[in-house]
């Protein structure tokens, strides 16, 4: 293998002492051995640093920075890296999360064959505590479209799933720090969006291990439609999406993203019980469309999806009525679609 590219590994961090030993030791034991690995201190108020410091002064490839700019948080603190980060290529790292030994060699070994692509996808994990000998993969691949899938919020690959080219990165501008959450989730839409060239090799083993079940962060820990202020800027996020691009996208890739902004939309009257704000942002919604939906018949469904909430026998009907007019409505279970999660596992051992 070609050792010349080295690879910069940037783990954002913040009260992670008790965890963060167990990432930098599983970096350490990677046995592709060009790498630096950057981490970004963002106000810790434990012993993260201290321990930092240790392997700081065992091997002088760990580098530790201090977010120096706000807004605080994991995307500030991934940018930085990436401005000072000196490797060929990037993987990012969350400073709870653990790498199996091969994966750098893997990663590295592949793009060595693949020189074209501007990332390279592989398969994670998602474990539970301390243990790694079963748990779910993030995701795994079908016949369907990435792109779809991922405007459908089935997203394919986490954060620490690609090994991107630096140069890539900085063209596309690195994470988002003013969103207030779907800060990795918006950069690979973009990278999407924006023909990035990339393949996946969900075939091989599994290369990275997602602690599941944290809480602590803001994505994970507000509510996903029941703050109404967090439901405006969901429904935001994805049309600044339609108005950019809805020009360049397939028929396909418009009625993922006007499904699940006809979910978002429709939780004003569904949770809200804000039945004008819905239709406001709907109409606007639907002046995108090439083949309009139906204002009206869209409105009926959404009623008889806020009566069901007090009466389940009007989900039936919803249900019916969805199924007969699924030309002029969006899917409104388009969420019920996503893999993420369910697919269990029991044979990968680090």
């Amino acid at each position: 293998m070609n050792d010349n590219q080295l690879v910069s590994i940037i783990i954002p961090t913040y009260n992670r002492a008790h965890l963060i030993e167990e990432t930098l030791d599983s970096v350490l034991a990677q046995t592709y051995t060009n790498w630096e690995c950057i981490i970004v201190e963002d106000g810790s108020n434990d012993k993260t640093v201290q321990v930092i410091e240790i392997f700081i002064s065992k091997d002088n490839r760990f580098k530790l920075l201090y977010r120096n700019r706000d807004p605080k948080g994991a995307p500030t603190c991934r940018n930085i890296g990436l401005e000072l980060a000196k490797g060929d290529y990037i993987v990012y790292l969350d400073s709870d999360d653990l790498l199996a030994p091969f994966c750098l060699e893997q990663r590295v070994s592949l793009f060595n064959q693949n020189q074209s692509c501007h990332f390279l996808v592989f398969k994670n994990i998602l474990f539970q505590e301390e243990s790694i000998e079963k748990g779910f993969y993030w995701n795994i691949d079908t016949d369907e479209d990435d792109l779809s899938r991922f405007l459908r919020m089935d997203a394919l690959w986490q954060t620490s799933g690609p090994i991107y080219k630096k140069e890539f990165l900085i063209k596309m501008g690195g994470f988002d720090e003013n969103l207030l959450f779907w800060q990795d989730y918006d950069l690979h839409l973009r990278c999407l969006l924006l023909k990035g060239i990339y393949l996946k090799f969900f075939d091989l083993p599994v290369d990275v291990y997602i602690r599941d079940g944290r809480k602590d962060t803001i994505s994970r820990s507000i509510s996903f439609t029941g703050d109404i202020k967090i439901l405006e800027k969901r429904i935001n996020f994805y049309y600044e999406i339609l108005n950019e691009y809805h020009l360049k996208l397939s028929n396909e890739h418009l009625n993922s993203l006007f499904s699940i902004l006809y979910f978002f939309s429709s939780q004003y009257t569904v949770r809200h019980g804000k039945y004008l704000t819905f239709l406001k942002h709907w109409i606007k919604i639907n002046r995108f469309n090439r083949n309009s939906f139906s204002i009206y018949k869209s409105l009926i469904n959404v009623l008889l999806l806020k009566l069901s909430s007090r009466f389940s026998f009007f989900l039936k009907i919803s249900d019916i009525y969805l199924k007969n007019n699924s030309k002029r409505i969006p899917d409104y279970y388009v969420l019920r679609k996503s893999n993420l999660g369910k697919i269990e596992f029991n044979d990968c051992i680090i």
